[in-house]
């Protein structure tokens, strides 16, 4: 495609354009996790409990400073360039150059972390290429948000995929040669630097010339307008990561790959359970300014959904903790099942967090989504210092399940004072029968029948006597097929636009 020195406007974006870049999105980083994840999952089986501890705390502790290096500058940029209808490149010629200046000074804080805590020599270079590559990964990121704010989607899920996949295939590769750890995790940065130039070359092909600016005064200015997304998005990661860095600075990197090997999986799962409230937040934006009642409705019938499905994957993921971990992670992670039978319940909490936090966002009140993770987080601290020095890993799965309930209350909280309290009585009782109905025989049969036909049994059973309450097919299966009949008409309406 020729060079153009100034992108044309975009139009407003029809229901089956917005389905079309969200389902590249969703696709794009599903897959690309999928392949992360197996390389997550040879690095424990090949290197043991240290090698993944080294690993988890790394970046646990180095995620942070990658956060620092955004500092909100992709959700702004976003917001932004979106907004523009000439001069894409130009704004983002500013982005990028405080985005180069934040990432020097991320990586020398790294550096200089290393440098005054006595850490291994194997953990310190660890610590530096994975350092590394989270900041270059920014890079990537804030590049691929030139073509979100463009609605070209595919082209910001190919380069992520590409990255992602790219990276894996090299770490696998390299442990399947003989190589070591250190080597193993020098794929992160080697790939991230080299997808960091693939994004800009993308880039100025699409949009014309991408300098630099120098104008102090400018660059100032557009990190205080990125501060309260950089704070939010802070505040989150340290929540995420504040266990395993502390589990690695008290205990020991062994305790936090404990912990991380579990929490990994959770990750996994809810990552797939954000794109439902996603899907809901351009409907539940339109309905808040159109109609109170609709949203209501969907509010509603949205959290009804959420437990009728979170409450079973829970109850699922804590019986076959286990067995689950075994075939995984195998031998060597016994300690990492208990782990995983305390987070598996962070699949009721998280999913209803997402979607109270998407409906108060609509609602223009983010700001209370950002008062609740202020305060969760200044709790929490100390909080995860006393369990983890007294319980260690077991401890810190409990208090992280705690902050993921207390925020979702918070958020529920506030989102009662807009949308009053959901009706989520009937369907708790209905949903509490069905998970009860294969929790209670499938323990005494779980050793005889084995993992994955425990794991089909129960979602039969329970599936089962969902289905054999009329309300729930004329509620929720009704409320279902209309989405699922919706998809397939904007996935119609979309092919029939493409070959016109």
């Amino acid at each position: 495609m020729d060079k153009m020195s100034s992108p044309s406007p975009v139009p407003a974006a029809s229901s089956s354009r917005i389905f079309k870049n969200f389902g590249f999105l969703v696709f794009g980083k599903l897959f690309a996790d999928s392949f992360m994840f197996i390389y997550f999952v040879l690095i424990a089986r090949s290197f043991g409990q240290v090698g993944i501890g080294h690993y988890s705390f790394a970046m646990g502790l180095t995620g942070l400073f990658a956060v620092f290096a955004d500092s909100g500058l992709n959700k702004l940029s976003i917001k932004e360039m979106s907004c523009l209808k000439s001069g894409v490149m130009a704004h983002y010629s500013q982005v990028l150059s405080l985005r180069l200046v934040l990432c020097l000074l991320a990586i020398i804080s790294i550096l200089l972390v290393t440098w005054v805590v006595s850490f291994p020599r194997e953990l310190v270079i660890i610590i530096w290429l994975i350092g590394t590559y989270q900041v270059l990964t920014t890079l990537v990121d804030g590049f691929g948000a030139i073509f979100v704010s463009r609605e070209q989607m595919h082209i910001t899920s190919l380069l992520d995929m590409s990255q992602r996949i790219f990276t894996a295939l090299l770490g696998v590769s390299i442990i399947f040669c003989g190589g070591g750890l250190i080597l193993t995790i020098a794929a992160l940065p080697l790939m991230s630097l080299v997808h960091a130039g693939i994004g800009y070359v993308l880039a100025v092909r699409y949009y014309g010339y991408l300098g630099l600016w120098t104008r102090l005064y400018e660059l100032t200015s557009l990190l205080s307008k990125a501060f309260p997304y950089g704070l939010h998005s802070f505040l989150e990661q340290l929540l995420i990561r504040l266990p395993v860095i502390l589990l690695g600075i008290l205990i020991g990197t062994a305790a936090a790959g404990i912990f991380n090997t579990s929490h990994r999986i959770i990750l996994l799962l809810t990552c797939m359970a954000m794109f439902a409230p996603l899907s809901l937040f351009p409907a539940a934006s339109k309905h808040y300014v159109e109609s109170k009642a609709r949203l209501k409705d969907l509010y509603h019938r949205s959290v009804n959904s959420t437990i009728l499905v979170a409450l079973p994957a829970a109850a699922g993921l804590w019986l076959i903790s286990s067995d689950l971990i075994d075939v995984v992670y195998g031998q060597g992670f016994e300690e990492s099942a208990h782990v995983l039978e305390i987070l598996a319940w962070m699949l009721i909490a998280g999913p209803l967090k997402g979607m109270f936090e998407v409906f108060l966002t609509a609602a223009d009140r983010q700001s209370e989504i950002a008062k609740g993770y202020f305060w969760t987080s200044c709790a929490s601290i100390p909080i995860f210092l006393f369990a983890i020095h007294h319980f260690g890993a077991i401890g810190a799965a409990s208090v992280m399940l705690s902050m993921e309930t207390i925020l979702a209350c918070i958020f529920l909280i506030r989102l009662s004072m807009v949308l009053g309290i959901p009706r989520v009585g009937k369907r708790m009782v209905i949903s509490s029968i069905g998970v009860c109905a294969f929790l209670i025989p499938l323990p005494w049969a779980e050793s005889d029948i084995g993992l994955w036909q425990t794991i089909g049994t129960a979602s039969l059973i329970y599936l089962g006597v969902m289905l054999s309450f009329r309300d729930i097919r004329q509620g929720e299966g009704r409320f279902l097929m209309g989405i699922m009949r919706d998809t397939k008409l904007a996935l119609f309406r979309s092919s029939f636009c493409n070959r016109k």
